[in-house]
């Protein structure tokens, strides 16, 4: 869900994929829409997803968030609120 103008891209595409792990790229829509993001998630079988705070509250806001147990959350880009 990051934006490939941000450094991190880098570390989130080359290292799953120097570890033999599968990467899934989307676009601007589907990255800002909670439904359609879990919906991705479900249909490729996301296991690890890096996000940012607002992004994972936004995620776990909607009601179909139950759709990310089992995922490995990552977290960065912005600071980390207590809630």
């Amino acid at each position: 869900l990051t934006t490939f103008s941000f450094d991190i891209f880098g570390l989130e595409i080359y290292v799953p994929l120097m570890v033999g792990a599968c990467i899934v790229l989307t676009g601007q829509q589907i990255a800002q829409d909670p439904y359609a993001v879990l919906a991705l998630i479900a249909a490729e079988q996301v296991n690890v997803l890096q996000a940012t705070p607002s992004t994972w509250r936004m995620l776990l806001d909607n009601e179909h968030a139950q759709g990310l147990r089992g995922c490995k959350c990552l977290c960065g880009g912005e600071a980390l609120p207590r809630e």
